[in-house]
């Protein structure tokens, strides 16, 4: 702070004028539009002042970095929006009276998050970029333990059985906005899920110890070896967008990686996006094939409940993380690039197939809906893990064997458990 040479008292700070809090405000309108429109990889800080009619060095000026402003632009609006509907769920789902659940009440508050306004999808945006950015990650972190660590952080009054449950709802409600844009999701009604996860947190099983057993094939390994260069290729494109993300993949260290050169590349792919539609391809039908079979083989030992209770352990585990950096840019990339999104849609028409086949007493409409609960799990359990890295220490066999076992297991059952 600057004194005056004479007094020695300090010389009073210039108040801002109304225009720069305007241009502020122009900057975290700018940016906001930006990732609504063109996700956060559209995002620059050129692309920022244009949205906007601003210099770039307006924009630089208020922020270090386009991850210091995605953090503005979250602790701004998309982060309160997130926050005001997570706690709804939250406050609904596991009353701290140990009142009934009021099912009507937790289908409007989880379908808030599946059918998103413009704030939560920006908050959708900026959960997905976390988990490559550490800037941004930290950031919604220290938020989303601030706001939800007395229903997910065991500590104090809170059990590790009461943090199970906590964690899954916050998968739940987090996956369903992840899982907003899939074909369909708009028109599905999610009574009969909530009405089920509902039932379940209200009969909590006794935590047990879980079976010791890796889901190894949820590590990002060569699905068996690698025999020739293509498929060199298809690995190396799949551990380089695990690793940086399919905005941060270069071409240049897939092929230092295989050794390949730029004529073999070009002589398959027109560009990045074939070679990761290629790569995804690839690797999903191995995955859906390694999950199916490694369930059904930990359900032979110990039973349905605490099978699943073993795959949420599995997919929230550190080890896993390259495996859910994978699947976030599958589903956050296809968003905005039709050709992944194909391939998306048709793993998930098969696996619906599946579901269908196996429970055929069941309406389609039911059927999908099971189908979309279920894969909305599973985004959620790729993306909670960067902000609650410890829960996959959690019993959520308190939750998994009810859901299974309990009422709802005529209607839920999942579809890869069938032949």
């Amino acid at each position: 702070m600057a004194v005056h040479a004479a007094s020695g008292t300090a010389r009073p700070r210039r108040a801002r004028s109304a225009r720069a809090f305007a241009t502020d405000r122009q900057v975290l309108d700018g940016a906001f539009a930006v990732i609504l429109e063109s996700g956060w990889s559209g995002l620059s800080v050129l692309a920022c002042a244009k949205r906007v009619g601003l210099s770039s060095k307006a924009v630089n000026d208020r922020h270090a970095s386009v991850s210091h402003l995605g953090v503005a632009v979250w602790q701004d609006s998309a982060g309160p929006a997130l926050r005001e509907a997570l706690v709804s769920v939250m406050e609904v789902m596991l009353p701290g009276d140990g009142s009934a659940v009021d099912v009507a009440a937790g289908t409007r508050a989880f379908t808030s998050l599946a059918r998103p306004g413009d704030s939560l999808i920006v908050a959708g945006e900026l959960l997905a970029a976390a988990v490559f950015d550490e800037v941004v990650r930290e950031a919604i972190a220290a938020d989303l333990q601030s706001w939800l660590g007395g229903w997910c952080l065991p500590e104090g009054k809170v059990t590790a059985a009461r943090a199970a449950q906590g964690v899954y709802t916050l998968v739940a409600a987090m996956g369903l906005l992840f899982a907003f844009r899939r074909p369909g999701a708009a028109k599905v009604n999610l009574a009969l899920q909530v009405g089920y996860l509902a039932d379940a947190l209200a009969h909590p099983a006794k935590p047990s110890r879980l079976p010791a057993l890796e889901a190894a094939h949820m590590r990002l390994d060569p699905p068996g070896p690698v025999t020739d260069e293509h498929d060199a290729l298809l690995a190396a494109m799949v551990l380089e967008v695990a690793a940086h993300g399919y905005a941060g993949a270069t071409l240049v260290r897939i092929m230092a990686a295989t050794n390949s050169t730029e004529g073999l590349l070009y002589s398959r792919y027109d560009s990045k996006i074939e070679l990761f539609v290629a790569a995804t391809k690839w690797r999903t039908e191995f995955g859906f094939m390694a999950n199916l079979n490694w369930f059904r083989a930990v359900s032979e030992k110990v039973g349905p409940g605490l099978a699943d209770a073993v795959v949420w352990r599995e997919y929230l585990r550190p080890e896993h993380v390259l495996g859910r950096g994978l699947a976030i840019e599958q589903v956050r990339t296809g968003w905005r690039e039709p050709l992944l999104q194909e391939v998306n849609d048709a793993a998930e028409a098969e696996l619906a197939k599946t579901m269908q086949k196996a429970n055929p007493a069941l309406s389609r409409s039911v059927v999908l809906a099971n189908l979309h609960w279920d894969i909305s799990l599973g985004y959620g359990a790729e993306l909670v893990p960067s902000f609650f890295p410890d829960a996959w220490k959690l019993p959520f066999d308190v939750v998994a064997v009810p859901m299974l076992t309990g009422p709802a297991a005529g209607d839920l059952v999942l579809g890869y458990l069938a032949e």
